[in-house]
């Protein structure tokens, strides 16, 4: 019998996959026009993400489990010591996938491609501490707001650090992908890249 936290859990996590709204081009919160890239608040509770003006966001927290936070948006490689098969036996069935850990549900979600775009899974909070063990650089990452992004590939795993935000935008790709009948690894990979940079040119 599933547990109410587990199944909170799931629920939120189908909210989350289901396909996105229409791109917004205003703040949700006071409907000030938004630039290309702008901030985004997260919603732990239903999983939701809102684009938000620079104004806005900076009034909620970036951690801390409030009903509203402030993505700070990430992406950072990670050097990790866990190969193809420690990830098929934490239970992540492919070779792309995305964990955040939530204190809030007590658990890990799990997100990865499948043959309609994108799917969910619940983990054990446990295994996030293996995770952490093998990839020292997930040390300090904000549950709800951040998790890791893994590609095995070759016998060997690339680790990212993001924010929901750019999960989000991975989860955008694979929908992409489906319909198009196309492979996004190549897509993902280079979307990643250009976050990075784009990072890195406004420090």
């Amino acid at each position: 019998m599933k547990s109410p936290a587990r199944e909170r859990a799931i629920a939120a996590l189908r909210r989350f996959t289901a396909r996105p709204r229409a791109i917004t081009s205003a703040c949700e919160l006071c409907s000030v026009p938004l630039p290309a890239r702008h901030s985004h608040l997260w919603d732990p509770r239903d999983r939701s993400l809102a684009c938000a003006c620079t104004s806005c966001a900076v009034l909620f927290p970036t951690g801390g489990g409030g009903p509203r936070l402030r993505v700070e948006t990430r992406v950072t490689p990670v050097e990790t010591t866990l190969s193809p098969a420690d990830l098929h036996a934490l239970g992540i069935p492919v070779s792309i996938a995305f964990l955040v850990p939530s204190a809030l549900f007590d658990c890990v979600f799990c997100l990865y491609p499948n043959a309609r775009g994108a799917t969910e899974g619940v983990l054990p909070r446990s295994i996030w501490e293996t995770l952490a063990t093998g990839t020292p650089g997930l040390t300090g990452l904000e549950a709800e707001v951040e998790g890791v992004f893994l590609d095995a590939e070759d016998g060997v795993v690339d680790a990212h650090r993001i924010s929901i935000d750019v999960a989000h935008g991975v989860i955008g790709l694979l929908r992409e992908g489906v319909e198009l009948r196309t492979s996004v690894r190549g897509r993902i990979r280079r979307h990643l890249a250009e976050l990075r940079e784009g990072s890195h040119a406004r420090t």
